[in-house]
């Protein structure tokens, strides 16, 4: 059976994404999508607005047909390790094929760029390197932007690349996954497909009224402050689960937890914890002194290595308590995929996958076990810390069933 890969969060699942899959059942009719999804907590280092079965449900009534969930120690990283784990979960599920919105469909230097990049690890840092000899101030992303852009003039190979990566979250990931697969040396087909709607950073107060689209981070924002500009952006079964859910994702409950991690660690011991770095602790313990809110906590701390993103992501390791060399494990071994989802054409799909996946880290789990706990304890710990800020009583994962969509429904 041919399968379309998607990497995802839907966080929460929108009218883009919708939009999305409908373009990919349209170009590819007879293709079984396959999605990974991040869990309970997402790239950015936080928790997902609704969880992830909800979330699961929705995009299998919109057009997926099979969920699994990409394992938390690679949801929660970087673009580049995000992309690592997402990637990798996907060909360990047989795709051939990538789909994925980006802002600019006219994606092909962007894939000859990144494709050069995985070739060419030498050159690439030695344009990284230069970047200190022009400032001494750039950040990270500003230095591998500034590198890229020196390999468009000095490299044949790409000197007629016309690439912008300035606000375009889904473009900057979309180039990862590429560069990913490509030093994995994975063959993959790409199929880009153009965004519509409100990009990512584009500022959460700016919105179209009269569109059907909003970003996620716009959605989230208006359901966070009762504002009611987000109705009709979102499937509605979803958009009444929102609304009725107790407590919505995000760090309001969590930030408790994470002061008393800073008050009560030892300044010695926090930068065993994972992506705390840069000394970052000592601006992390100041701030949680003073602040009362992760709002005032992340303002405290933000400077221009240490992007929003970066900090909460940091913070989250802190909370969960993952210390750098628990996280080197949990990256190097075996990999749960916890299967959320599928729908009737999902399940013939996954009766394929047993010869392919037989020689893969990657092991399919259609029912959480205490084995899974066992192996895994992180991920499931996470998930209960996940209910308990949600308020919710069902288990995340203990004795869950996969949700199976039978018949194809509409969700709208």
């Amino acid at each position: 059976m041919e399968s379309l890969g998607l990497i995802c969060e839907w966080n929460p699942f929108h009218n883009g994404h919708a939009y999305l899959l409908e373009e990919a059942r349209r170009k590819f009719p007879e293709a079984v999508i396959v999605a990974v999804m991040s869990g309970n907590f997402v790239q950015r280092g936080e928790p997902a607005i609704i969880s992830k079965r909800a979330r699961s449900e929705t995009a299998l009534k919109q057009g997926a047909d099979l969920v699994v969930e990409l394992p938390l120690w690679w949801a929660t990283q970087a673009a580049d390790g995000f992309a690592k784990g997402a990637v990798s979960a996907l060909t360990g599920l047989d795709c051939q094929s990538l789909i994925f919105g980006v802002e600019d469909a006219n994606f092909t230097d962007y894939i000859n760029l990144a494709q050069w990049e995985a070739a060419h690890p030498k050159k690439f840092e030695s344009y990284l390197q230069a970047s200190y000899q022009v400032s001494a101030n750039m950040s990270y992303a500003e230095r591998r932007h500034w590198a890229l852009n020196q390999a468009i003039v000095k490299e044949n190979i790409v000197s007629a690349s016309q690439v912008d990566f300035q606000q375009k979250s889904n473009t900057l990931l979309a180039y990862a996954y590429i560069r990913e697969a490509s030093l994995a040396k994975q063959k993959i087909a790409y199929y880009p497909i153009q965004r519509i709607g409100a990009q990512h950073r584009q500022d959460d107060t700016d919105v179209n009224l009269g569109s059907n689209f909003m970003s996620g981070s716009q959605i989230r924002r208006s359901l966070i402050e009762e504002s009611e500009v987000y109705r009709g952006k979102l499937p509605l079964a979803l958009q009444m689960q929102l609304e009725k859910a107790p407590v919505l994702g995000g760090w309001t409950a969590l930030y408790p937890y994470l002061r008393y991690r800073l008050l009560t660690t030892p300044i010695s011991e926090l930068s065993d914890y994972y992506q705390v770095e840069e000394g970052i602790e000592y601006k992390m313990l100041a701030a949680a002194k003073q602040a009362d809110n992760m709002t005032d906590f992340i303002g405290r701390c933000r400077n221009r290595n240490w992007s929003v993103s970066r900090l909460q992501r940091a913070a989250l390791m802190l909370v969960l308590g993952v210390k750098k060399t628990s996280m080197a494990h949990y990256l190097a071994g075996p990999q749960p995929l916890n299967l959320l989802g599928m729908t009737s054409r999902g399940q013939s799909y996954l009766k394929t996958l047993n010869k392919a996946t037989a020689n893969s880290q990657w092991q399919l789990i259609s029912r959480v076990n205490r084995q899974c706990e066992k192996m895994w304890p992180l991920w499931l710990n996470a998930d209960r810390l996940y209910s308990l800020i949600m308020q919710t009583k069902d288990s995340e994962n203990i004795g869950r069933q996969p949700i199976i969509i039978k018949k194809k429904e509409t969700d709208k």
